[in-house]
């Protein structure tokens, strides 16, 4: 509906608002007359959120066809090869996409062809267009500001609790930083020559993605520390007892439900960078004090001192996993309150591991 009735009314067409409103309610309001169940029929009735969450929702939704191809190769030189007949000699790896897929994700076709139905180079040229206030095709796949993209989509899809105790951590990386491979996954050998037909081009893209993982495996858990003692500050309080492997697990089993952090956790020891970051993965990381020393003062370049590391990775992804117990506040959850002399030591104490 929206791609013809805008927020305003036109000349063309009336708002969205004023067609919205009058096809549900007069729905609603013919099935009620004939004491039939009907939607509400009043502003709270959808409006309100308590009301909204007490709706049934469809678990089962037929697919809207609407020409659109199963899948798809995303690469505007290839278009225009196939358009000319003519190879690129500028050779950018393709990306597979499923529409499919894509739509039982969204709500709707509007979520990424914001404007109109038509692909995204009617508007987003290769150097921009009046259409596109000037977005180029380049800037609206990768923009992390803009849900229509996939970049920025797929961000948001990281602030799922199950996502955002790693990734509400980590700093964005500029585009050139990226490995653009996880995406531009398609190799020159598959289109040469040019494939012009397009059910040929829907079956390479199928292949590929098809190729894809699907779940994410973790590394053996003989390879994972049952339990770490942290005690190289104990001062106040005693030790901390981190149940690593279980902590470990979890995580894992949360990015197992997505079939996004399957693929792009690219190794079994990616989820490890969460916490062990800044370090190339390894199955023996450094520990966190040969970066963060014992000062309270961070280091000239932002490092935080260990305690603030500790405190703030710990308690920040509880935060954002939503992870009531233990208490941020709640010291001697996590660390008893000491009581003998002091015994201050300079380890960490790692337990569970197969030699």
């Amino acid at each position: 509906c929206r791609y013809c009735h805008k927020a305003q009314t036109s000349d063309e067409a009336r708002s969205f608002q004023t067609v919205a409103h009058e096809a549900c309610l007069n729905c609603h309001f013919k099935l009620k007359a004939l004491n039939k169940k009907a939607g509400p029929t009043d502003c709270s009735g959808c409006h309100a959120a308590d009301r909204q969450a007490a709706i049934q929702r469809l678990e089962d939704i037929p697919r809207i066809r609407r020409n659109q191809p199963d899948h798809l190769l995303l690469s505007l030189w290839l278009k225009d090869a196939v358009r000319t007949g003519e190879p690129s000699r500028q050779f950018i790896s393709p990306v597979a996409f499923s529409h499919k897929s894509h739509e039982a994700a969204t709500e709707s076709c509007y979520v990424c062809h914001h404007a109109s139905m038509d692909p995204c180079i009617t508007c987003h040229t290769r150097i921009g267009s009046e259409k596109s206030a000037s977005i180029r095709l380049e800037k609206a796949m990768h923009s992390q500001r803009s849900m229509a993209g996939c970049k920025g989509c797929h961000l948001e899809q990281m602030k799922d609790k199950n996502c955002s105790g790693c990734h509400s951590q980590m700093p964005q990386k500029f585009l050139p930083e990226n490995d653009c491979t996880g995406c531009h996954s398609i190799q020159a050998a598959l289109l040469k020559p040019v494939p012009a037909d397009p059910k040929l081009i829907s079956a390479i893209a199928e292949a590929e993605i098809a190729s894809r993982k699907a779940h994410w495996s973790l590394v053996s858990e003989t390879e994972i520390p049952e339990t770490v003692t942290i005690d190289i500050m104990k001062d106040q309080y005693e030790g901390a007892t981190f149940p690593h492997r279980k902590i470990t697990q979890t995580l894992s089993a949360g990015a197992q439900k997505s079939r996004l952090a399957s693929h792009f956790h690219g190794t079994e020891q990616t989820l490890c960078a969460g916490c062990h970051h800044h370090s190339p993965l390894s199955l023996t990381p450094p520990r966190c004090a040969s970066c963060h020393g014992l000062s309270a003062t961070p280091d000239p370049d932002g490092r935080p001192g260990l305690k603030g590391a500790y405190h703030g990775q710990c308690i920040r992804c509880h935060q954002e996993m939503g992870i009531q117990k233990p208490a941020a506040t709640d010291c001697a959850a996590c660390h008893k309150p000491k009581t003998g002399p002091d015994q201050r030591t300079s380890g960490v104490d790692i337990k569970g591991q197969a030699p």
